[in-house]
């Protein structure tokens, strides 16, 4: 059987997660293929129609309370041959909102059914703004049982057909765009050039091609997703929430209980 994974991760926190249903994956099915969409080059690859996939996997982190803009453009453009899908996410604490209700339901736009969902609370992406910070950190081993649990259960419901349904929530941040939420909560991250090195990891590590050979940032590019904060081996970078209650929001969500904040749907 065929397995195609689709994943987005600039700060490589998802990427560790879906690894592991990767590998667990490798159980059942006997190909495996892996579309890195963080790297700009595969999003201008399309996926080949012609291949029929027994399984879809779509990973990636959760952002302002949706599917990455840059990701889901990519994703729901493509002709996937394949009708059963398991959504692998991760956030930061705070709130998944409608990420999931809205990947199913665009899923099913493509004729994609999804048997199993889960978002695993991982390092918020902005939790360097906080000088001492807390963030979910669930130990490797017991993370690692919880996802293989979940694939399990899930390869359960595809063996008897039965694909999950999530109703989209009421929510306030429907009626703004992603954009305009994360414009609002964090700033785009600074440079410190007295500490910079000029290693550009943070150049490479941009999924959007946002930081030039200066070391500045396109303001129109930048998804606000501090990749290149989180690389930054010498604190050059640095991440500002503009506004009191977003660093509230943010870093109440940091603190909440870690395995309360795993949710699976299956």
């Amino acid at each position: 059987m065929n397995c195609l994974v689709c994943y987005f991760s600039p700060t490589k926190n998802t990427e560790n997660v879906v690894r592991i249903i990767i590998e667990q994956a490798k159980h059942i099915y006997e190909d495996i293929d892996v579309n890195n969409a963080t790297i700009i080059e595969n999003r201008y690859k399309d996926i080949p129609y012609i291949k029929h996939y027994d399984l879809l996997i779509v990973s990636f982190p959760v952002y302002s309370q949706r599917i990455p803009k840059i990701f889901a453009e990519y994703l729901f453009s493509q002709h996937i041959n394949c009708d059963k899908a398991l959504i692998v996410t991760t956030y930061g604490g705070v709130t998944i909102g409608n990420a999931l209700e809205d990947c199913t339901a665009k899923l099913l736009k493509l004729g994609i059914k999804t048997y199993g969902a889960i978002s695993v609370p991982e390092k918020h992406s902005y939790a360097s703004a906080f000088e001492k910070y807390e963030y979910y950190n669930i130990a490797q081993e017991e993370k690692k049982k919880i996802l293989e649990n979940f694939f399990d259960k899930c390869q359960e419901n595809l063996e008897k057909n039965k694909p999950i349904s999530l109703r989209r929530k009421t929510d306030a941040a429907v009626f703004f765009s992603q954009r305009f939420i994360s414009r609002l909560t964090v700033c785009i991250p600074k440079v410190n050039l007295s500490k910079c090195v000029r290693c550009k990891k943070c150049i490479k590590s941009c999924p959007t091609n946002a930081i030039d050979e200066n070391l500045v940032i396109n303001s129109k590019e930048c998804i606000r997703c501090c990749a290149c904060v989180n690389v930054c081996e010498f604190d050059a970078r640095k991440c500002e929430i503009k506004n009191i209650i977003s660093k509230k929001i943010v870093k109440s969500g940091m603190k909440m209980d870690k395995i309360n904040g795993i949710r699976i749907f299956i």
